[in-house]
Order: C-alpha cells, then structure tokens, then sequence
C-alpha cells in the first residue's frame, strides 16, 4: 500500500521544527510540528467516534487558523476527504448557498 499523505509527511518532517501561523491581526503563534501533528491525532479520534469513514467527505467551515489545518489533517489521517468550504456572507441568499451546498 501507498503510505498515506499524513505518513509522507511525518517521514520527511523534522517534528522539532516550528510552525508560526501569523493572523491578519498581527499577532502570531508558535507550536511545534509534533503539537500541530498531536492535535490532528486528537480532532481523528474524535472524528472517528462521529463516525467519520475512510474515502467520505468532510465539509469544513471554521475560521482561518492552527485549528483548521488541524481538522484538515485529521480527516487525512482516517483517509477521509477534507473540503473547506466558505460561509455564505452578507451579500449571498443563505437559502441559495444552501441549495447549492446540497447539490
């Protein structure tokens, strides 16, 4: 078998490293690889007790930040399929980005 993404990743990344995630505020955060990577294990598990299955979609609508790369990774590592998706904003008809959404 084919090492997933999340195991490519891990092989060729020194966990050691920092990540700084710097917001459009200004302000920034730093953690290490391995935190980023021990908070995608957590959100899988809780992922998995939701009853998230390997090659199913997972729709993603969360603000900008550690914690949405964080769930993006976790869905990869129970080989489901991250999409993050957009809220609708003031400008759209919630209803039509919801009929949309479905289709």
């Amino acid at each position: 078998l084919t090492p997933c993404v999340i195991e490519r990743i891990l092989a060729s990344s020194r966990l050691d490293r920092s990540i700084i995630w710097m917001s459009s505020d200004g302000t920034y955060r730093v953690l290490r690889r391995n935190e980023l990577f021990t908070g995608a294990r957590i959100c899988a598990y809780n992922l998995k007790l939701a009853g998230v299955l390997p090659n199913k979609v997972v729709a993603i609508m969360m603000p900008q930040g550690v914690e949405l790369i964080q769930v993006w990774l976790s869905a990869l590592i129970l080989g489901a399929i991250p999409t993050i998706l957009c809220p609708p904003n003031s400008r759209q008809s919630t209803a039509q980005w919801t009929a949309n959404l479905l289709h």
